[in-house]
């Protein structure tokens, strides 16, 4: 009985063990993660968008606070260059467009494993590029006002403030990019022409010079 019993414990130890032949790959498809269009699995997407706009309404405050902060650190700078009553429509226009934005993200329900439809993430894009016009059409018109001083304290706030909106606005992958290229491009292009201006305006100098130089070999030799 003990033999039989051993045996049979060394039989049931040395029974193979199935492990897995390797690691599984899983494809997350791009359009759906995006919210361009829904996945092979409709009701897995569905609680997918559902945990983005969740994660989103967690940072809508922060969004919000960001957006509060700058436009008061961007009246301070250039107040004194701009007009009182354009400063104030443009500083009510992000404050209004930025607590629009907060008002939607906490009317999200509070629910990340519930189910959210394609068109509510949809509608991210919209908020993402309402924040992108105000600041950038801000940017534009305040710049040149603020002197070089002032320029540099304004790009400053406005890359912090983008900084803050990457992270409040990352579980929103096209907003986030809407919101920070817009900006950035709203940036870029006053001073690529700006640089395209003083390289024409160097090489007219450049051309003046040599004609005053000749003017002045001739007059001496005169």
């Amino acid at each position: 009985g003990i033999r039989d019993v051993a045996v049979t414990g060394v039989q049931t130890c040395a029974l193979p063990i199935s492990r897995p032949s390797g690691p599984s790959s899983v494809s997350v498809p791009l359009a759906a993660l995006l919210g361009f269009a829904d996945g092979s699995d409709p009701a897995l997407w569905a609680r997918v968008r559902a945990t983005q706009l969740h994660a989103a309404r967690q940072y809508a405050l922060f969004l919000l606070a960001a957006n509060l902060v700058a436009t008061a650190i961007t009246v301070m700078i250039v107040e004194g260059h701009v007009p009182t009553w354009q400063l104030a429509g443009v500083a009510l226009a992000i404050v209004a467009v930025s607590v629009g934005v907060a008002v939607r993200r906490l009317r999200i329900p509070d629910t990340p494993d519930g189910l959210a439809a394609l068109v509510a993430l949809r509608r991210t894009y919209g908020e993402g590029g309402a924040l992108a016009a105000v600041w950038s059409g801000a940017a534009l018109f305040l710049a040149p006002h603020a002197g070089t001083g002032g320029t540099l304290g304004l790009w400053m706030t406005l890359a912090m403030l983008m900084a803050a909106a990457a992270l409040a606005l990352a579980p929103l992958v096209v907003a986030t990019a809407l919101f920070v290229g817009t900006l950035t491009l709203a940036l870029a292009v006053p001073q690529v022409l700006a640089g395209h201006h003083l390289d024409r305006k160097s090489t007219r100098l450049n051309s003046s010079h040599g004609y005053i130089s000749y003017a002045g070999f001739c007059l001496k030799k005169k």
